[in-house]
C-alpha cells in the first residue's frame, strides 16, 4: 500500500522546524549576553560575544552612562539586560542595587541591615551576584546570604556565615565569597570555620551538607576563595587552599578537592600556598591554580581510582613555578597560552604570557630580566583581565587605564588604551560584558562603555 504525501503537511513540518530552529537561536543569543555570575558564565573571565571593536578613538569607546557607587571591590552581574551590584552605605547597610543595563537608571532595591563596629581593611563589598531567571543569590561583607526574588523584591531566605556556623571567626578582609550555584545548591566557602564548604538549598536556604572535620580547618584563608565547580577525570570537584597555621609543618599550606556531590574530601597537594584566584579546568584531567603571598602558578594533573577500587585519588604537579602569580584575578586561556595580572604583593611582573609548560614567554615590567623585555609598558596593579571575542581588556589598577590588547604569545601586543577611565585608588573590581556593553568601576563609580560600537554618538537622555 502506498502512502501518499501531502505538500501542506511538508510545508507546516518545515515550518514548525523553522520556529524550532529560530526558538533555539534566540535563545542561545540570549544565554550568551548573559554574565549572571562571578567571571561570567564559566567563572572564567571569559566571553563568547563577537562583533566587538578592534580599535577605539583617541578618547576610548564612549561612555554610555555613569552612577556613583560606594566604596569597595564588588563586580556586577548582568542578566536580561538589568545590572545587579552589591552596594555599601556606611558601616551599616548592604544594598542590591538593579540597574538598566541601556541607561543605567535603577530599576529597583533592596537593603537589608549589615553593621560592623569599625571599617575593616579595604573596606566596601567584594563578592559578585549570581542572578537566575526569578532569583539573586548574594553574599555581603558581612557573611549575610540573601536569596531575593526578582518580581517582589523581597528576601525568600537569608543566612549568616559568621553567626550559623561553628568555629565562626570575621576574616581580616571582609567575607569575599561569591555564591555559586550547582544543581539545586548555593555553594558557599567557610574557610576560617571548622567546616570549610556548604551547600544550601536554593529554595530554602537550609544546609544541604557541609564537609566534615575540613582540612583546612587550621588554615588561615579567611573567606576570600570562590568554590567553583571543576570536573577533573570525570569527577565534579571543588578545590581551595589555605595558608596552614601549623608551624611544624613542611610546606605553608594546602590545596584540598572536595567531591561535589557531598563535599568529602579527595585529595590534597601541600603547598606554599597563596592561592585566592579561581582554580580553572586545563583539559580533562589538569588544573591550574595560581595566586600571591607565595602561591606562584602550580598545575596539577588529577586521576580518580580505578573503577571498582579501594584506592584513592592521584595527583602529579606537572609545573609549580614562584615566576608569576595572580593574586585576585583568573587566568585567562586563550590558544593554550595562559595570560595574567602577575602584580600583588610578592610579584611585580605587569601582565604576563606564560606557555603550558610553566614558561614565561613575556612580561610587560622588567622583573624577570628576560631578553624581549620592552620598556616603559604598562605595570597593570592588580587590574581585572576579560577575554571576548580574541581581545583581552585590561585594567591598571593603579592608574585607571583600560587596555584592549590582542593576544599573542611572542610580545604584548596592544591595539588601543584610554588612559584614567577610572579614577582614584585600587581599581581592582572585576569586569562584566554583555551586548556588546562593558562594566567597570572604581571606588566611587561604575561606568558602562560601548565596546562594539565606540565611535557612535550617544543617545541625548542617557548619562
Amino acid at each position: 500500500m502506498n502512502t501518499v504525501q501531502y505538500p501542506q503537511g511538508r510545508r507546516l513540518v518545515r515550518r514548525a522546524t523553522q520556529l524550532v530552529i529560530a526558538f533555539c537561536l534566540i535563545l542561545s543569543a540570549v544565554q550568551a549576553g548573559d554574565w549572571s555570575s562571578f567571571q561570567g558564565p564559566k567563572c572564567n573571565s571569559v566571553s563568547s560575544e563577537t562583533g566587538l571593536a578592534h580599535k577605539w578613538p583617541a578618547t576610548g569607546p564612549r561612555v554610555l552612562w555613569t552612577v556613583p557607587v560606594g566604596e569597595g571591590y564588588a563586580g556586577p552581574a548582568i542578566r536580561d539586560n538589568q545590572v545587579f551590584l552589591l552596594d555599601r552605605q556606611g558601616t551599616t547597610t548592604d544594598t542590591l542595587r538593579v540597574l538598566d543595563l541601556k541607561d543605567g537608571h535603577e530599576l529597583w532595591s533592596y537593603s537589608y541591615k549589615a553593621e560592623c563596629e569599625k571599617k575593616y581593611a579595604y573596606y566596601g563589598t567584594r563578592s559578585t551576584p549570581t542572578v537566575t531567571e526569578d532569583t539573586v543569590y548574594l553574599i555581603g561583607p558581612m557573611g549575610d546570604v540573601l536569596a531575593i526574588d526578582r518580581k517582589t523584591h523581597q528576601p525568600i531566605w537569608q543566612r549568616n556565615l559568621i553567626k550559623e556556623f561553628e568555629g565562626s571567626s570575621f576574616p581580616a578582609y571582609g567575607v569575599s565569597t561569591s555564591p555559586i550555584l550547582y544543581k539545586d545548591w548555593v555553594l558557599v566557602a567557610l574557610q576560617n570555620h571548622n567546616c570549610g564548604l556548604a551547600a544550601l538549598d536554593r529554595k530554602t536556604g537550609k544546609t544541604v551538607w557541609e564537609t566534615p572535620a575540613d582540612p583546612l580547618h587550621e588554615s588561615f584563608n579567611g573567606m576570600y576563595q570562590t568554590p567553583h565547580v571543576l570536573t577533573l577525570d570525570g569527577v565534579d570537584q571543588i578545590i581551595l587552599a589555605g595558608l596552614t597555621t601549623d608551624k611544624q609543618a613542611q610546606k605553608g599550606g594546602k590545596v584540598v578537592s572536595y567531591d561535589a556531590k557531598d563535599g568529602h574530601p579527595l585529595w590534597m597537594v601541600e603547598h606554599d600556598t597563596g592561592f585566592m584566584a579561581t582554580p580553572i579546568a586545563l583539559g580533562p584531567k589538569r588544573v591550574l591554580l595560581s595566586g600571591d603571598y607565595g602561591g606562584g602558578t602550580m598545575l596539577i594533573e588529577v586521576k580518580k581510582p580505578a573503577q571498582g577500587s579501594k584506592g584513592a585519588f592521584t595527583t602529579k604537579v606537572i609545573f609549580d613555578t614562584p615566576d608569576y602569580g595572580s593574586i585576585f584575578h583568573v587566568p585567562i586561556v586563550f590558544d593554550n597560552y595562559l595570560y595574567l595580572n602577575s602584580t600583588g604583593k610578592d610579584h611585580r611582573d605587569g601582565f604576563v604570557c606564560a606557555g603550558m609548560d610553566g614558561k614565561l614567554r613575556w612580561q610587560t615590567t622588567n622583573s624577570r630580566k628576560l631578553p624581549n623585555y620592552v620598556p616603559n609598558l604598562p605595570s597593570f596593579d592588580s587590574g581585572a583581565s576579560l577575554l571576548a571575542d580574541g581581545l583581552l581588556f585590561i585594567i591598571d589598577g593603579e592608574k585607571g587605564s583600560l587596555h584592549l590588547v590582542e593576544p599573542n604569545p611572542k610580545k604584548y601586543k596592544e591595539l588601543a588604551r584610554v588612559e584614567k577611565i577610572l579614577e582614584g585608588k585600587e581599581m581592582w573590581a572585576p569586569m562584566a560584558l554583555s551586548n556588546g556593553k562593558l562594566l567597570i568601576r572604581d571606588q566611587k563609580q561604575m561606568k558602562c562603555l560601548d565596546v562594539k560600537n565606540p565611535t557612535q554618538a550617544v543617545a541625548s537622555g542617557q548619562k
